[in-house]
């Protein structure tokens, strides 16, 4: 749940799509060890692949909300949603928050969710439109809403929301952030990247499945 600010996301031209030219098969295999690990330990809900994620009460989301489950892996913006899912419909108060995965360092961080992209041959319109959502005051706004973190710095003042401040905090700290791996990677190998992990916490897949999908999505390309 940490977000992400543009200038200082880790990310790669078109020549780095290909993960095999940034993703190795040993560091691959050992992450996908630490998620089998970690399943094993049973702190996930059963039938997870059934549970839709933020969408109703029997959402990942909505356990949260409703005291059936002790913490979600999720965005920058998932107060919000989780206060809407709750009886009265407002953010629990004792909701908090940490990021996820740990590195080891508060310096390092992953996630997303404030950053904004327009596709390059998109008219001049469009990058007005952008213009004016980053501008100082609509980002205040935006923060004040507590639907997510800002883009714009400046605007970090104006979170009222605890959870995203902490979110805010742990950004402003962050000396580097990796965008989430799906996104980072694109749609082409983003998709079938989650896919193998969702297998591994289901309880039917393996860490090799994921270095396998990998490699055979790059291949097809």
């Amino acid at each position: 749940m940490v977000s992400v600010r543009d200038r200082r996301l880790r990310t790669g031209g078109a020549a780095d799509r290909d993960p095999r030219a940034r993703l190795q098969r040993p560091v691959l295999g050992h992450r996908g060890r630490a998620a089998r690990g970690l399943r094993r330990q049973r702190p996930l809900q059963l039938r997870l692949p059934r549970h839709p994620a933020q969408t109703g009460a029997d959402s990942s989301a909505g356990l949260v909300a409703n005291g059936n489950a002790a913490a979600e892996f999720m965005g920058p913006w998932n107060a919000g949603v989780i206060g809407s899912l709750t009886p009265d419909e407002t953010v629990p108060e004792w909701l908090g928050w940490y990021p996820f995965p740990a590195t080891g360092s508060d310096a390092v961080v992953m996630g997303g969710g404030d950053g904004w992209g327009v596709y390059k041959d998109a008219p001049d319109i469009a990058l007005d439109f952008v213009a004016y959502l980053l501008n100082e005051d609509v980002q205040k706004r935006f923060a004040a809403s507590g639907a997510g973190v800002p883009t714009h710095a400046a605007a970090a003042s104006a979170i009222e929301d605890e959870n995203l401040r902490a979110s805010a905090d742990a950004l402003a700290t962050a000396d580097y952030v990796q965008l989430w791996l799906d996104s980072d990677l694109g749609p082409a190998f983003g998709g079938p990247l989650n896919n193998a992990i969702v297998t591994i916490f289901g309880g039917s897949g393996a860490p090799q499945d994921v270095v396998r999908t990998l490699e055979d999505t790059a291949a097809a390309q």
